[in-house]
């Protein structure tokens, strides 16, 4: 959900250069999004139906400018792979210290809190890349 809202985020500020790709450290690879997460996004109009599940790998951490995780879990993870990427939780980059947990398997309402987590801290990171990019760090 995050990558989906965040590249249409980038789109509706004209800033449509920027590749954004989703890896997960625990996916089942070729999975599709969940019904639920296809629903809420489906909602704000944006659409995961051809989303398809991947697996971070040390090759495809590698080739990114910034990753983003969810969790400090999934942060200390995606370092394990890369040295010469920056990571962030999304709530760290945004400016705070907000863990998103995934709502898998805890119904439609958790997945539309959750989307709506994402998108004030997405907001937020929009106008830090802006930063990040002008400083030279991606």
């Amino acid at each position: 959900m995050a990558a989906v809202m965040l590249a249409d985020l980038l789109r509706s500020q004209g800033i449509g250069d920027v590749e954004v790709d989703s890896a997960g450290v625990a996916a089942f690879p070729g999975q599709p999004a969940s019904e639920e997460a296809r629903q809420v996004m489906a909602e704000l109009g944006l659409d995961l139906k051809g989303h398809r599940a991947k697996l971070l790998t040390e090759e495809l951490a590698s080739q990114a400018d910034l990753i983003l995780t969810m969790t400090s879990a999934h942060k200390r993870a995606v370092e394990a792979l890369t040295e010469d990427v920056p990571v962030f939780t999304l709530g760290e980059f945004a400016g705070g210290d907000e863990e998103l947990a995934d709502p898998f398997g805890q119904g439609i309402d958790a997945y539309r809190s959750a989307a709506g987590k994402i998108r004030e801290l997405l907001v937020k990171t929009v106008d830090r890349l802006e930063n990040f990019w002008k400083e030279g760090e991606g």
